[in-house]
């Protein structure tokens, strides 16, 4: 099997240019991404959960890394993003496309270079916005408000890599190793995301 995968049933997913490897896709940092499309099954404006296994390495440390998103503020079609900015992981969720109306939570920890890491970002209306690494709850400072939903943009959902006023991703290329993706149109109990980092821990550390 790939093991860069995403949960929704009947996608495949289109790679763009991040060549395969045992242990998942290598993106190169430069024009590397994969595309899931925009299926209605994708269009998740309620409860979401995001789990992602990625390497991290020095240059993944620097600046902004796009990891998984529909998101794209200067083309005005926000939704959601989790990216990493200089070894910080952001999980940003909007409930309108423009302006931005939502909150920002931040991970508690930096992340390190030459080390996997398993990443989780769950998301409830009106309730939480947690981030959880290596199964861990692993909260940092939350800015904004906890919306009630995520707006719906136009934009595919994108791995490696943001948008910056495109309809393909064309900025912060993530330079490194992503495994595997899931998505689900829930929100993920601590109980879940610690279990899914325990039985998928073998592939990488």
């Amino acid at each position: 099997d790939e093991p860069v995968q995403e949960y929704a049933k009947g996608i495949v997913p289109t790679v763009s240019g991040a060549t395969w490897t045992s242990r998942g896709r290598n993106f190169d940092g430069i024009d590397d991404y994969i595309s899931a499309g925009n299926p209605t099954s994708l269009q998740i404006t309620g409860a979401l959960s995001i789990i992602i296994w990625i390497q991290a390495n020095a240059t993944s440390l620097i600046g902004s890394r796009g990891l998984v998103n529909k998101y794209d503020a200067a083309g005005l079609q926000r939704g959601f993003s989790l990216y990493l900015s200089a070894g910080i992981l952001q999980w940003v969720i909007s409930s309108t496309t423009d302006p931005f109306t939502g909150a920002t939570r931040v991970s508690a920890s930096t992340l390190s270079s030459i080390n996997w890491y398993c990443i989780a970002a769950v998301f409830s209306p009106s309730t939480l916005q947690n981030m959880y690494l290596n199964g861990l709850l692993d909260n940092g400072t939350l800015t904004g408000s906890i919306q009630a939903s995520i707006a719906n943009p136009s934009r595919n959902l994108a791995i490696g890599a943001n948008y910056n006023n495109s309809s393909t991703p064309n900025a912060d290329f993530f330079p490194s190793t992503i495994g595997e993706v899931l998505v689900y149109n829930r929100a993920l109990s601590a109980d879940e995301v610690y279990h899914l980092w325990e039985v998928s821990k073998w592939r990488y550390v």
